[in-house]
């Protein structure tokens, strides 16, 4: 450790055991360095404490955390496509709260009908070619905005209340993305490896206007950011028994695997989804029936 005055030699570096300098994504970069001698310091901007774990009563299941850092924001994937983003190989390139599959990790290359895509598609999303979807678009005068703000989801009904059509949001500003489906395995449709191997003809996703896709998180944006300002978090920490239930379906992603009795398990809320209902028969007289929460 090396300042403008002085050098500090470590006696002991303990890095985590999950890191590896090989690893693009950079996950688990951090170590412990315990100096030889004591070093007094002033706390500011760049120098600031923080809280290691005393013991198993340590209070890590109510408070609120700060995650802090430096290094890459995203990472992105090559694309040949005009209509895609273009970016890295190696991608976190997520669904967002919006479109049938919230928070889920895209699939490169996806199919939609006849076409293939190696990004997230800058064009209309599937929901655009449901013809149910685009007539109540145009009787409720919804063009500038569908589904209206903060709606996450329309579902139309016939007259049975039985569910006819889904409608999600038309366009993002990062595009849209077929995505990996929860448990599947190897060799399945919708089969996402963990180590982001490139999937076999017999893997990659089949997009429909209602299922297996998501609108484009700002980290899929067409390019990989370095942050040099420390960026800072503020996650909610989880008891055990709620982490290991949020995360019982991660795909065998090792990544987020958590070990609860060593580490902190935290997450950051999501608003729910809410979901606005109409009738078939309603559409041509432009009444509706009440918004329900999913």
């Amino acid at each position: 450790m090396k300042t403008s005055r002085h050098v500090f030699e470590a006696e002991k570096i303990i890095i985590h055991e999950g890191y590896s300098p090989y690893d693009q994504t950079y996950f688990n970069d951090i170590a412990l360095v315990r100096l030889k001698r004591d070093v007094l310091v002033t706390l500011g901007p760049e120098v600031m404490p923080i809280c290691l774990p005393f013991g198993k009563y340590f209070p890590d299941h109510t408070w609120k955390g700060v995650v802090a850092g430096w290094g890459k924001e995203f990472f992105l994937y090559k694309c040949p496509f005009i209509v895609c983003i273009p970016g890295k190989e190696k991608s976190s390139c997520t669904t967002g709260p919006w479109g049938p599959k919230p928070f889920t990790r895209c699939m490169f290359p996806f199919r939609w009908g006849i076409y293939s895509f190696k990004g997230c598609a800058m064009m209309a999303s599937p929901t655009s070619l449901d013809a149910l979807c685009s007539q109540l678009r145009t009787q409720k005068h919804l063009t500038k905005e569908f589904p209206p703000i903060n709606i996450s989801q329309i579902d139309i009904e016939d007259n049975r209340s039985k569910l006819v059509a889904s409608c999600y949001k038309m366009k993002g500003k990062y595009g849209w993305c077929g995505t990996c489906v929860r448990n599947a395995k190897e060799g399945e449709e919708g089969y996402c490896d963990p180590n982001f191997r490139r999937p076999n003809p017999s893997e990659i996703v089949n997009v429909s206007k209602a299922d297996n896709w998501g609108i484009c998180d700002k980290n899929c944006r067409s390019m990989s950011e370095d942050i040099y300002s420390l960026k800072e978090v503020e996650l909610s920490l989880l008891p055990p028994r709620k982490c290991r239930h949020y995360l019982k379906n991660n795909n065998g992603d090792k990544k987020l695997n958590v070990h609860v009795k060593n580490e902190i398990c935290a997450a950051h809320k999501i608003l729910p989804r809410i979901v606005d209902r109409y009738r078939v028969e309603a559409l041509a007289s432009s009444e509706s029936s009440s918004s329900k929460p999913k």
